[in-house]
């Protein structure tokens, strides 16, 4: 079996482990984590990137050189509206993907798992030697169908959790 190098994120919202006082479940960094740790067990060489605070001694974590969004008193996330809460997201995380592919540059990732497609798709184009792999939650709606289905580039595939994502 050939040994992998795997670059895996989820989002700049919190840090792995999650702090007990974020008020909300986030089931997808922890599911994320543990696929991390099972694929480091399995001898592939797996790095977590995460915002600063994230941490563990199962597998690899790349921390980024800020926290977690929920915490970020300075553009005072927790008193955006949810639109604009959104939007610092996606910025943030696609900050934190091209920090991804920074270290794809000095040492190239076979493999780059983003949980959310609409995060990754740009960098697909960019990178067109590395699988992308993206998770996909709830169903597409058709307007994202079609653009997926008119831009899909040949490195970018998805995993769908149930079947009404397919």
């Amino acid at each position: 079996m050939k040994k992998l190098r795997i670059a895996e994120f989820v989002t700049t919202l919190v840090a792995y482990p999650i702090s007990e006082s974020y008020p909300n479940p986030f089931a997808p960094v922890t599911i994320a984590a543990q696929i991390a740790e099972g694929l480091t067990k399995k001898g592939h060489s797996v790095t977590y990137f995460g915002p600063r605070g994230a941490v563990s001694k199962k597998f690899k974590v790349h921390a980024m050189d800020f926290g977690p969004l929920w915490k970020n008193e300075t553009i005072g996330y927790s008193k955006l509206k949810k639109r604009e809460k959104e939007m610092m997201r996606r910025v943030f995380d696609q900050r934190a993907i091209a920090e991804i592919f920074a270290e794809h540059k000095k040492k190239p990732f076979d493999i780059v798992h983003v949980n959310r497609l609409n995060r990754i798709l740009p960098f697909s184009f960019i990178f067109p030697e590395v699988k992308i792999i993206s998770t996909i939650h709830d169903p597409l709606n058709n307007l994202q169908e079609r653009i997926f289905k008119e831009i899909h580039p040949k490195n970018q595939y998805c995993v769908s959790i149930s079947n009404s994502q397919r």
